[in-house]
């Protein structure tokens, strides 16, 4: 059952999501509303980059520096972590602090779009044109692959002895990437992409990525891709495949419980036996773009926004 919230006005969107509880949901992006100005008296435009859900409500946030924010990754309500592109910044429940701060001219634009660990000595954050950066708990190191992608999105096993980072370039032909670590955040081998070939003609389909046990999931325009990495064998689950439809992330709980949300908020969910698909959700906003979300099993959230940034939308599944 979807329960649908839209935020701020024209402009705003909605890029990631993290479920911490059904009462304690962050989404980042960029939000603008009217607020009145109790000095001057004006209503004046205000930009925000995070909002927050605590069962009743949601409050706006403004998370430092003040930019837009690209992802968020939560360990619990003291432990969140968030991305500007160009910093990394963590929330302790009470407060945020800006950690690190990216060297444009050394290592480009947006190096931290995406965020995800296994605990807060040990994080991955990865960006545009092939860019890495891990944390340790007390240093920063950048990684630059010299892979001419866009990373989407970071996985792994909850040791952190796999890690996986997927991408596509950003709005053009390019090849799609999967990287595997073991467990080394300075070690990273690119993994034999079976669906399409390094031809330059492909546009981007690799945007999510999810582990369970010993399996990789990367949802594709041509189906689920599911690689083992303790066998090396992969397969291509076609069920899942969807006519235009690229899904933008993935959450898988157990083998029998796996959500695909798609692009225009649309998903699939697969039960171990079949995929099901639904897109119910954009013929009740015109124009739907999900950027992110996350899923827990009984809650899953997407993200973006509707008729041409009208608003920022959040849909809140709840399962029946």
């Amino acid at each position: 059952t979807w329960v649908l919230d839209t935020i701020g006005l024209y402009g705003s969107e909605l890029f990631d999501a993290a479920i911490i509880s059904p009462d304690d949901i962050w989404v980042v992006g960029e939000i603008y509303v009217w607020e009145l100005d109790t000095v001057t008296g004006i209503t004046e435009e205000e930009k925000y980059n995070s909002a927050h859900w605590d069962g009743v409500a949601w409050s706006l946030h403004d998370v430092p520096d003040y930019g837009r924010l690209w992802g968020v990754f939560a360990f619990d309500h003291n432990n969140v972590w968030f991305v500007t592109g160009c910093s990394v910044v963590h929330y302790n429940g009470q407060a945020f602090e800006e950690l690190w701060f990216c060297d444009y001219d050394q290592f480009g634009f947006n190096q931290t779009a995406t965020v995800w660990g296994t605990s807060s000595t040990n994080m991955y954050f990865a960006g545009h044109r092939g860019n890495i950066v891990h944390y340790d708990g007390s240093t920063f190191t950048h990684i630059n692959t010299g892979i001419d992608t866009d990373f989407r999105d970071i996985t792994g096993t909850p040791d952190g002895e796999h890690v996986f980072i997927v991408g596509s370039p950003w709005y053009r032909f390019g090849e799609d990437v999967v990287l595997h670590s073991n467990g080394d955040p300075l070690v990273w081998t690119q993994l034999e992409y079976p669906l399409h070939p390094s031809d330059n003609n492909d546009w981007p389909d690799v945007y999510s990525a999810d582990v369970l046990e010993d399996t990789l999931y990367v949802p594709t325009e041509a189906g689920l891709w599911k690689y083992n990495f303790n066998t090396g064998v992969s397969e291509f689950d076609a069920r899942a495949k969807q006519k235009n439809t690229i899904y933008r992330f993935t959450g898988a709980i157990t083998s029998n419980d796996i959500f695909l949300g798609g692009a225009n908020m649309d998903y699939s969910h697969f039960n171990g036996v079949s995929h099901l698909y639904i897109n119910e959700i954009e013929p009740l906003h015109g124009n739907v773009v999900m950027k992110g979300g996350d899923y827990n099993g009984e809650l899953a959230i997407m993200v973006g926004y509707y008729n041409g940034w009208t608003h920022a939308l959040v849909a809140r599944g709840y399962r029946n």
